[in-house]
């Protein structure tokens, strides 16, 4: 990625040159190459008016492409009467492959101006870089190790230190100290979060001693403990279901928290090929033990836990597992040992789902089909339109809305607005736990109003 790091400086008589780089000869200048080859990355005259730019461009990032690379700078110009013409310009450059991504520039052109900066200190302190000699710009053909400056030594070090480790830490005395770290943080990831899931927070946040949080999270922190759906933690904290949504995605996709499932008595939960390597762990049986044991002086067995997980599966729900086995639950924690499993990925939700098959009919019997005009009716209308046409006041032909109060809605009417809206979900497409937190309903208020005969044919199945 990183293909060369070269210092160049404004020569008083010459202009622009390149006193020192590396790797040698991967810049091209016509003042000691009479051809070219492919070792050599890039034509410095033909960008040396952008390298060392006028004094009004300068202390600012740089970044020029050129001949298939990228070329991150950031000129420098110190302005000391001890200087002809009153001012040293320089600049220290990173040859890069054009073809990186943003995040990798972003890195390092902080690294580039860190450089420039830590250039700049030891020129201002101690003069290191207008002390070097003027006539040996490069490529050189022959450089001793006794020959090589603080400058040929600070680029070389650099050069390999970060293209190997990632980080350089480069001292050349007591006070100048070059600490380097390329820092390219993968991407956030975008995970979708529905109002039924289960954020679970994985790692400390920053302090808020030290760190401001928004005010949505501070709001909604107290309620995120791995037990609230989204949904809920919205209702608690009293803000918006999309503001805690767009937090808890935060929080997923850099890594601090997780989405579970609703966690409940017809939650259903079943072993994937991963609890083969479970079960081989002694190290991850021993953390599980001790993670799900209540006594610690009475822990579950290994072997009794073992055969707990290896005896969930499709077709079993919570509830049934906690029947047949209440003797050995009786010690542990079941949310606990469910949530291990979860996060270590030996154990995956098995979700439940509706599709109608046959949709019952949609009409509605509680009200006439049709309705009959009031024979007076049609009278009234013809007076009403005689009044208006000739100029007439007319009386107001109904009260205004604003002063209308509207009758609460019957429970027979609330019953068939719900089912009205049940069935939206009845394609196969939306799990029970999406069903019931929209709906606001238990599953078992949900399977008792789908077995009804409100409904048509529905067929259920997990997945």
């Amino acid at each position: 990625m990183l293909k060369s790091i070269f210092y160049a400086r404004f020569h008083s008589e010459r202009g622009p040159v390149v006193l020192r780089q590396y790797p040698r000869q991967s810049i091209f200048t016509s003042q000691r190459n009479a051809s070219h080859d492919d070792t050599q990355l890039i034509h410095f005259n033909n960008i040396s008016s952008y390298i060392i730019p006028p004094y009004e461009l300068c202390n600012d990032a740089l970044s020029i492409a050129h001949n298939g690379h990228l070329i991150l700078g950031w000129p420098v110009s110190i302005e000391d009467q001890n200087y002809p013409r009153n001012r040293f310009t320089f600049n220290v450059c990173f040859v890069l492959d054009d073809s990186i991504d943003e995040d990798s520039r972003r890195a390092y052109r902080i690294l580039v101006r860190k450089t420039a900066r830590w250039f700049k200190g030891i020129e201002q302190s101690d003069g290191l870089l207008s002390s070097i000699s003027e006539d040996n710009d490069l490529p050189q053909p022959v450089c001793h190790d006794n020959d090589i400056d603080i400058v040929s030594k600070t680029l070389e070090q650099v050069f390999y230190q970060l293209s190997e480790y990632g980080e350089c830490c480069i001292p050349i005395s007591d006070v100048h100290v070059l600490n380097l770290r390329l820092d390219i943080r993968e991407p956030a990831r975008v995970v979708a979060v529905h109002g039924w899931g289960v954020p679970l927070l994985i790692s400390e946040l920053p302090d808020q001693a030290t760190t401001t949080w928004n005010l949505v999270l501070q709001q909604c922190y107290p309620y995120i403990n791995g037990v609230n759906h989204v949904q809920k933690i919205a209702d608690l904290a009293d803000v918006e279901l999309e503001l805690v949504r767009s937090n808890i995605q935060m929080l997923v996709g850099t890594g601090n928290a997780m989405l579970l499932d609703i966690f409940h008595s017809q939650a259903i939960y079943a072993p994937t090929a991963d609890m083969a390597w479970f079960i081989k762990d002694h190290t991850l049986l021993i953390e599980c033990q001790q993670y799900i044991t209540r006594d610690k002086d009475n822990p579950l067995r290994i072997d009794e836990l073992i055969d707990l997980y290896l005896y969930l599966q499709p077709s079993l729900t919570m509830a049934d597992f906690v029947l047949a086995h209440q003797q050995p639950l009786s010690t542990i924690d079941l949310r606990r040992m469910i949530t291990f499993g979860v996060i270590k990925g030996f154990l995956r939700r098995v979700h439940r789902y509706a599709q109608l098959s046959e949709p019952a009919s949609t009409q509605d019997t509680s009200r006439p089909a049709t309705s009959f005009k009031d024979p007076s009716a049609d009278a009234r209308q013809a007076w009403r339109q005689a009044a208006l046409s000739s100029g007439w006041a007319t009386p107001p032909s109904d009260i205004p809305a604003s002063l209308k109060t509207r009758a609460p809605k019957t429970e027979s009417e609330l019953r068939s607005d719900e089912d009205t809206k049940l069935k939206r979900y009845l394609n196969g497409q939306h799990c029970f736990d999406q069903i019931c937190v929209e709906m606001n309903m238990t599953e078992k208020q949900i399977m008792s109003r789908l077995q009804g005969d409100d409904f048509g044919e529905i067929t259920f199945f997990v997945r």
